[in-house]
């Protein structure tokens, strides 16, 4: 900033060394043109984008007003002046408030064509050729002025556009991780809790419960910790995705998910894309959920991997007949979200009743091992 407001200071300081030289009338052009041209140069206010562009404009029209001398000083102060109106018109239209920049773009294209005129409107045996002329010769310059600055306008819009869409998918991903790993854990003490009151009080039982309870609220602590460390990350590295996770915690999501699951794992050597590792993971994750909310008396539950033809299938099915399934009216966004994470990675999903039960399906491509 300060070598910006150098240069203009230098820049104002020759324009105005020829007028001492020049008639007093000449200084009028001197500060027009040094009023523009400082104008464009220097930065503007962010609140008032549009203030020191109308002050530039309302010094060219003065001068329009008052200028009544010769015109053979106008080749060498008209051109930086107009120089100066142009590229305020470009930065008018570029950063104007929305429902300003028609006025402001407006008024600075009359201010870009009426500067010449100042000239050739005072002689009047060349008054109409010579004024159409200066005004077609600005016109194409002041398109050019015009057309830059909407087309940064429209680029600076859609960078607007881009950083609110990221923005947004940023907070899905926090909800999906909140919902996928924190609702699972929280979902399991709830079962746990519920379980605990149908039975007689045994003290050992209600210690084991306990600490069950409390290693499931600190795995939810850990993930919430976890999303949150993503989310950091991700506005550190402008964007960055959240840390994914994968296939291999398969064991551990069964293990902590206790009886009836079982894991069938029939070929371990299979690799999927990161993207598609953490899609099937969040699809086990909210299957097994699903199970503990809506089967809690399945007496089965199977998580099957298996290899395809190019392809890794993911397999949840439970046993738990249609009667004994608990429906709820909350909810039900899991299922569609998980589809639609799943169709990005190129891959299908599946859901819905069997004749034994419930199953869901997700089937993935594969990478080279």
């Amino acid at each position: 900033m300060t070598v910006r407001r150098f240069v203009a200071g230098g820049a104002a300081v020759l324009l105005f060394l020829p007028a001492f030289a020049a008639p007093p009338t000449a200084l009028l052009l001197a500060a027009a043109a040094a009023v523009a041209l400082g104008a464009a140069v220097l930065p503007w206010s962010p609140e008032r984008p549009g203030r020191a562009a109308c002050g530039a404009f309302a010094v060219s029209w003065l001068v329009d007003a008052v200028y009544a001398g010769e015109p053979g000083l106008v080749l060498l102060w008209l051109p930086v002046e107009l120089a100066g109106l142009l590229v305020l018109t470009g930065r008018l239209l570029r950063c104007a408030p929305g429902r300003r920049v028609a006025v402001l773009g407006a008024l600075a294209v009359l201010t870009c064509v009426a500067t010449p005129l100042r000239f050739s409107l005072r002689h009047p045996p060349d008054l109409l050729g010579g004024s159409v002329l200066m005004a077609a010769a600005t016109l194409f310059p002041v398109g050019c002025a015009v057309g830059v600055g909407c087309y940064l306008r429209a680029l600076d819009e859609r960078r607007r556009t881009a950083v609110l869409r990221a923005r947004r998918e940023q907070r899905l991903a926090v909800a999906a991780d909140l919902h996928d790993f924190v609702a699972h854990e929280l979902t399991g003490m709830v079962v746990e809790a519920q379980a605990a009151q149908t039975g007689p009080y045994d003290e050992k039982e209600t210690r084991e419960l306990l600490a069950r309870l409390a290693e499931s609220g600190s795995r939810a602590l850990d993930s919430m910790d976890h999303t949150l460390r993503a989310l950091r990350a991700a506005e550190d590295d402008d964007g960055a995705a959240l840390v994914r996770r994968g296939l291999h915690e398969l064991p551990d999501l069964v293990g902590r998910f206790g009886h009836p699951a079982v894991l069938d794992v029939r070929d371990e050597g299979l690799r999927l894309a990161p993207a598609a590792d953490d899609a099937a993971h969040r699809v086990a994750v909210e299957a097994l959920t699903n199970v503990r909310r809506h089967a809690p008396h399945a007496g089965r539950v199977t998580v099957t991997v298996a290899p395809g033809d190019g392809t890794l299938t993911l397999t949840i099915t439970d046993d738990a007949p249609p009667r004994a399934r608990v429906r709820r009216t909350d909810g039900g966004t899991g299922l569609a979200a998980l589809a639609e994470r799943v169709r990005l990675c190129d891959g299908t999903f599946e859901a819905g009743r069997t004749a034994d039960g419930w199953t869901v399906k997700a089937t993935l491509p594969t990478t080279a091992p």
